[in-house]
């Protein structure tokens, strides 16, 4: 995720990423998450000037689904997380990779001024039967939400992305 312009308030965000993995059958399968690494790089400001990076603790407790909370309190010297990125390695419960295809479900929040300052943020989730929905909190504002879906051949290798 990449933002284009810093958001007006940036002392708290959150993202959520969710998947739904099927066999070739389309028949949904349950995951597991094996490792995950997160990063996000801070820019100042006029989105110009790397300032470093932050290595980002992603939640992964729930089956499908990874959360986490880039920015929590200002970032040093002003700056924003511009760009995040990361990899999260699933495969099924039983520990195979016989999956097919994979809908990824990303959404990103933050904060909105108020009064006063929320010291904690959050994003919710529902899981449907073919999809997954994302929410932020009445003092929050969700800045954006993608769908997107991978087919995978019998190597691994990605050959189709639609959204």
């Amino acid at each position: 995720m990449t933002w284009s312009s810093c958001p007006f308030f940036t002392f708290t965000e959150c993202f959520g990423i969710g998947w739904i993995a099927a066999d070739k059958n389309s028949r949904e399968l349950v995951t597991k998450t094996t490792s995950v690494v997160g990063e996000s790089q801070i820019y100042s400001v006029d989105g110009l000037i790397l300032k470093g990076t932050r290595n980002i603790k992603m939640d992964t407790e729930m089956n499908g689904v990874v959360t986490a909370k880039p920015v929590i309190g200002s970032v040093e010297g002003g700056g924003y997380a511009k760009h995040m990125s990361g990899v999260i390695y699933v495969q099924t419960q039983s520990g195979s990779y016989n999956m097919k295809t994979i809908q990824i479900y990303v959404a990103y929040g933050h904060t909105v001024p108020t009064l006063t300052v929320a010291p904690s943020v959050t994003i919710e989730f529902k899981k449907f039967a073919n999809s997954i929905s994302f929410s932020v909190g009445s003092s929050q504002e969700m800045i954006i939400k993608s769908h997107s879906t991978f087919a995978y051949n019998s190597q691994r290798e990605v050959v189709a992305v639609g959204s």
